[in-house]
């Protein structure tokens, strides 16, 4: 038994660096939001898509500030629900935590691999079911391999995400369809009835940054978590807003609200007057980044499940470990299974919008927990950090039950 931070040693190897760690949480987040939603974000918020993107990074911020704190102290696979556990001491509300992780994340993974089909179309005209299976068993592959195998894939596409997100803001610079002055005059034209539609494309950028709370899954498996864990989260986090808020920019200057939100492939679209070779470049990151983000969300569910299987919360063959591989082959081949079903059958819009609203819930939850939890963490932050997080928690949930009670 390793005693390691308490933990067990039920064949999960702690290999993973802070680099790998940061770059990974980077690579989910980027691929979920810039690629797949960004031109849906606008149609929302029309010129003030970029505030959107603010909000939700402060939203996700003050919670990313719990998750370093909890995950630095217990490095658990299924981390949430060992918070709400350990915090609550109710079995039943770590359990219910744990699947509503699960759900957000093979939600989130249904609708990166949906939004792959966009990008994939400009290469090959193929059935959107073959295209998905076929993605989906390329990931499952990589999943089951090993998980440094896996996170190496990761990092490596997670560069060449960020080279295409500066690409598209360089063209921006030297091809603009709207001037920089008359861009943010419309950026900064706030007005009473502007305030509702910023709120709700809030809501769904923070999909966006669907991907910082995957690290505390994967916590049992860093080299040093305690001090991995915080510069992955508030590190990921940062980058991911910087990018997001600078890309927003430089697509709203090259199209309209209304012709960003009508396109599959919004990079793609963005490119095409510079002509198919550009398109085509941006097109095939655009596949990886979706894929990036669809792989990581699958091992990070595949871990929950794992991680509860081995607390006794689900059936122990899911707990598993399999000798060859070292990853959890059959929680993660239960996890294909659901994104399968889900990326065949749901709008990406309506899944991202749901996914938000469950994984804001659990945030709501881990940020009680540190509440809770706080005499026993070594973290810096003192306790109003943990009720900002909630109560902003809260408010973006009645925001948007009210947005969706009024139509």
């Amino acid at each position: 038994m390793n005693t390691r931070h308490g933990h067990r040693d039920d064949g999960l190897k702690s290999t993973l660096s802070t680099t790998q760690l940061l770059l990974y949480g980077v690579g989910t987040m980027v691929g979920a939001g810039i690629y797949v939603l960004v031109g849906k974000i606008a149609g929302t918020s029309g010129y003030l898509a970029p505030w959107s993107f603010l909000l939700a990074a402060i939203l996700a911020g003050f919670t990313g500030l719990s998750y370093s704190e909890l995950s630095s102290n217990y490095p658990f696979s299924a981390g949430e629900a060992h918070y709400i556990d350990k915090a609550f001491r109710k079995k039943w509300l770590a359990t219910l935590t744990g699947g509503m992780v699960v759900l957000s994340g093979v939600v989130s993974a249904g609708v990166l691999i949906n939004g792959f089909e966009g990008y994939f179309d400009f290469f090959f005209d193929m059935p959107s079911w073959a295209v998905i299976c076929g993605v989906l068993i390329l990931m499952t592959l990589i999943a089951i391999v090993g998980i440094d195998f896996s996170v190496n894939t990761i990092v490596i596409i997670t560069l060449l995400e960020i080279v295409g997100l500066v690409f598209v803001i360089l063209m921006s610079k030297s091809d603009t369809s709207l001037p920089l002055s008359d861009l943010m005059k419309e950026m900064t034209d706030f007005k009473l009835d502007s305030f509702g539609p910023m709120f709700i494309g809030a809501f769904l950028a923070f999909y966006a940054y669907i991907g910082f709370e995957d690290l505390v899954n994967i916590s049992e498996e860093a080299k040093d978590p305690a001090r991995s864990m915080r510069i992955a989260i508030l590190g990921s986090l940062a980058i991911s807003t910087i990018l997001y808020i600078l890309v927003s920019v430089a697509s709203l200057s090259l199209m309209t609200p209304a012709d960003l939100a009508a396109s599959d492939a919004p990079f793609a679209d963005l490119l095409a007057s510079r002509g198919p070779g550009y398109q085509g470049f941006i097109s095939v990151i655009g596949l990886v980044a979706i894929i990036n983000g669809a792989l990581v969300q699958l091992i990070m569910a595949s871990r929950v499940i794992f991680g509860l299987a081995r607390s006794g919360k689900l059936p122990s063959v899911l707990g598993t470990v399999n000798k060859k591989f070292n990853t959890p082959v059959y929680a993660t081949l239960l996890i294909a299974g659901i994104i399968l079903l889900l990326a065949l059958s749901f709008d990406l819009v309506y899944m991202a919008v749901f996914a938000s609203f469950v994984l804001i819930l659990v945030f709501a939850l881990v940020n009680l927990a540190a509440v809770r939890l706080k005499s026993q963490l070594s973290g810096p932050y003192p306790t109003w950090v943990n009720w900002a997080g909630f109560f902003l928690c809260l408010l973006f949930l009645v925001l948007k039950i009210v947005s969706f009670w009024n139509g």
